[in-house]
């Protein structure tokens, strides 16, 4: 199903962001992670309900279930059908407002825009994770998930792969990309799940120090031994919030936008 596994024990559980940077000194310390591209290789993903998975959009049940009343022999064909559907009428409508001709550039900043693709997205901050962690369904606990990027793809057996985190512009981040375009790749590749390290663009992807797993098309689950996950204690969530926003980690530093700077205005001074 393309999923990164979520471990079976937890880390530990945080009311603050003080817990938060002790679990995530002490994963380090675990996993002997030293190397100068650490800030690079340790990814994070915040989770306001622990129900969710760690998948992509086009995985998820809403999406899976309008694919299946798609054109496609199978149900991955369907959701790659959609896919297809999806991001050609993003690029033809948003044509005034995109480089049309990157296409993967495009293809992120769709996942950032909200259309479904193979992307998940993770951070290397985590405050970030955080704060998604913390933002929403306050009366429930959520997960920060983390992780050692490179393992995701050396937990593949699969032979000839690259060995570490990619740009967006490695040949094997190209040729998964292009079948959502209707492009043939120059390469038929192993399906696999990629560690990506994208362009800082500007807008979200460089606000949140984004990151992304792409989930190829008939890609397997991948479990890897680095994923820890720590429990967000909901009942803390608004204080978290609260703490954060001391940080200045907040609606409009994470998104970088101006009707996200509405809404944080208007939640400081409590006006929603």
């Amino acid at each position: 199903m393309s999923q990164i596994e979520k471990p079976k024990a937890d880390v530990g559980s945080v009311k603050n962001v003080a817990d938060v940077l002790k679990l995530v000194s002490q994963w380090h310390t675990d996993q002997k992670i030293v190397d100068p591209g650490v800030c690079n290789r340790v990814w994070y993903r915040g989770h306001s309900k622990r129900t969710y998975l760690i998948e992509p959009g086009v995985y998820r049940p809403e999406f899976t279930k309008r694919a299946r009343k798609i054109y496609g022999t199978g149900i991955e064909d369907r959701r790659l059908n959609l896919e297809r559907e999806t991001l050609s009428e993003f690029r033809r409508s948003g044509a005034a407002l995109l480089n049309r001709d990157n296409l993967q550039e495009m293809y992120f900043i769709a996942q950032h825009y909200g259309i479904s693709t193979r992307l998940l997205d993770w951070t290397t901050n985590p405050l970030a994770a955080l704060f998604f962690a913390a933002c929403s369904n306050h009366d429930e606990d959520g997960d920060i998930f983390v992780m050692d990027a490179k393992t995701v793809i050396l937990s593949s057996k699969v032979r000839g792969i690259p060995k570490g985190i990619m740009t967006m512009r490695h040949p094997y981040a190209v040729d998964a990309i292009q079948p959502s375009f209707w492009i043939k790749p120059k390469k038929d590749r192993p399906p696999l799940i990629l560690p990506i390290l994208p362009d800082n663009l500007p807008g979200r992807i460089g606000q949140q120090s984004s990151c992304f797993t792409m989930h190829m098309k008939d890609s397997k689950d991948c479990n890897s031994a680095t994923v820890g996950c720590i429990l967000v204690n909901g009942k803390s969530k608004a204080d978290i919030l609260a703490e954060l926003r001391r940080l200045n980690v907040n609606q409009f530093t994470v998104f970088g936008t101006l009707d996200h700077l509405a809404k944080e205005i208007r939640s400081v001074w409590k006006l929603l």
